[in-house]
């Protein structure tokens, strides 16, 4: 009850604040009016607004709150300014903040609107949408028979979260023909933002995938990298860091994991729109993890955050990155939180790589642009050996069953971009020994 007491306290304050400053504006647009000067004042559309409040709270068909018009016209003005800047109220901000803490009840997708066009950009691994079969790329027409362009990016995802259980129902749209129906049940969903495998034990090479920046996830590839340095007597052969579908996520910890493997130079700058440097951020040199070469995988749902990053190591000279061209969300929100338990989140400065390269709708440029295709290993005639020489000699004592030189070739199954990954970041192990100036 104390709680409710409150929560109207504070909603009445908002609103008689409100209301004093748009009395205060009208009478200050009114005198400028009389004086001649309504042209010249920024304030003068208030006076439209206050008369269109006045008309539906005397005219409209069924009685309305004036803190759901109030609240309704702050949720429009935001989300005209871009894609990005949102209004959420207390139930939207509770959820965003689920988000980051990487466990809520949901679907498991990572979306976002382009072109107002609800899209994919992941399903998360091990989660029921990734069981229903949704692609990255997939087209969201409409989640419980409620179309999705009369949505926000917010409204869409408070509809697919829900309780455990229950079930939400997608149309999908995949290519240019294919549509289809899919019910999904939705479960709590706990986000393992990193998943580490060994590559190599012979040449101390390892893949970290990164799914999303959030708490935590610095922490947990230092412990990775901690064990395996102890595991190979301090040494890493090479390092792949897999950022594909990565929608970004915290930028202090894309941030912070840049600065790991960097011993110097500048991480990022924040800008205003006219080129105006807000912030830079540096690479200290206490704990730096080098003598071992990177490559970075993107693709075009790798985004913000995570571009961020792919974006720092690639401008030091300090990782190879391969793939595809990424998504180019390249823009910073800063999150207000409110009085009444909502919040703003307002755009207020672009992203630049360390070479002044704005990430916003340009995305990072592979070194190696590699595309995804269908592609087996064990199968695939593109591995080029001894064995296809003709007239090789075979080894004594050599098993009949065909051999290769990675431990599991499964990792690579259907995989071509991690295949070439791969076999760019061998060829930089072998320059490294050879030359050993790698930075």
């Amino acid at each position: 009850m104390h709680r409710k007491i409150q929560a109207f306290k504070t909603s009445s304050i908002i609103l008689l604040i409100f209301t004093i400053l748009l009395i205060f504006i009208i009478t200050f647009v009114e005198l400028n009016t009389h004086a001649g000067k309504k042209e010249e004042s920024k304030y003068y559309p208030l006076t439209i607004f206050s008369k269109v409040l006045a008309h539906i709270q005397s005219s409209y068909v069924e009685e309305v709150s004036t803190d759901r018009l109030i609240y309704g016209a702050i949720k429009g003005m935001v989300e005209s300014l871009d894609p990005h800047s949102s209004y959420l109220s207390p139930q939207e901000y509770k959820t965003m903040l689920e988000d980051l803490e990487g466990k809520f009840g949901g679907v498991g997708l990572e979306v976002e609107f382009r072109f107002g066009r609800l899209v994919v950009i992941s399903p998360l691994p091990g989660t029921p949408s990734e069981k229903a079969g949704i692609l990255s790329g997939d087209e969201i027409l409409s989640i419980d028979n409620i179309p999705t362009f009369t949505m926000n990016i917010e409204d869409a995802i408070k509809v697919m979260r829900g309780k455990p259980g229950t079930s939400v129902k997608l149309k999908i749209r995949r290519g240019e023909d294919k549509v289809f129906d899919v019910e999904i049940e939705r479960q709590i969903i706990k986000i393992q933002s990193v998943e580490a495998k060994t590559i190599s034990e012979e040449q101390k090479t390892l893949l970290i995938s990164i799914k999303v920046f959030q708490e935590g996830t610095v922490e947990c590839i230092r412990q990775i990298l901690d064990k395996k340095s102890n595991e190979w007597k301090g040494n890493i052969g090479g390092l792949i860091i897999d950022l594909r579908n990565n929608p970004g996520g915290l930028l202090e910890q894309a941030v912070y994991l840049a600065d790991e493997f960097l011993s110097s130079g500048i991480i990022l700058t924040t800008r205003k729109s006219s080129g105006e440097i807000l912030e830079t951020e540096k690479a200290h040199k206490v704990g730096t993890r080098s003598g071992f070469p990177i490559v970075v995988i993107v693709n075009e749902y790798t985004a913000s955050a995570a571009e961020v990053f792919a974006g720092a190591l690639h401008d030091n000279a300090r990782a190879w990155v391969v793939g595809m061209k990424t998504f180019g969300k390249g823009t910073i929100q800063n999150i207000i939180r409110l009085p009444d338990g909502s919040a703003l989140k307002l755009t207020t400065a672009l992203y630049a790589t360390p070479s002044g390269k704005i990430i916003q709708a340009e995305g990072i440029e592979p070194d190696f642009v590699v595309p995804q295709v269908e592609w087996d290993p064990l199968t695939s005639n593109n591995l080029f050996t001894e064995k296809n020489l003709q007239g090789h000699l075979k080894p004594s004592n050599s098993p009949s069953n065909k051999e290769n030189k990675y431990e599991d070739l499964k990792l690579f199954s259907k995989d071509y971009q991690l295949f070439m990954a791969y076999q760019i970041l061998e060829s930089k192990m072998k320059e490294k020994n050879s030359t050993s100036d790698l930075k």
